[in-house]
């Protein structure tokens, strides 16, 4: 397997960005898109460290230019990405989803009982 960002603000802040109004008119882009992305990368980067996942990595820098590598998590790690991580952030693309740690958790809580 190939080896990706399992977490990619730069590649979450470089994406461009297009909203339209009522008419199809193209406006101006607030960065609110930006802000939640990054903010979801983050939230995810310190959850994957706080739970030892993650190799060498004992704190997250909230940086523009924070990456995790697949190949950085540890073999727990992986397997929680690969069960987990996706299925979480596509909460996050919801209007109303409040953008915090407690679906990692939840997921978390059923990967270990899985595991253990």
């Amino acid at each position: 397997m190939n080896d990706f960002n399992i977490v990619d603000v730069p590649g979450i802040l470089s994406t461009p960005v297009a909203t339209y109004d009522g008419d199809g008119n193209q406006i101006a882009d607030d960065g609110e898109w930006h802000r939640q992305g990054a903010e979801t990368q983050y939230v995810l980067a310190e959850f994957l460290v706080a739970k030892g996942m993650v190799v060498d990595r004992t704190a997250i820098d909230r940086s523009p230019t924070l990456t995790i590598k697949f190949s950085t998590l540890t073999p727990e790690g992986q397997a929680f990405a690969r069960e987990a991580v996706h299925k979480w952030l596509v909460t996050m693309d919801r209007p109303t989803a409040k953008i915090n740690n407690s679906g990692l958790e939840k997921r978390w809580q059923k990967f270990k009982a899985k595991t253990d």
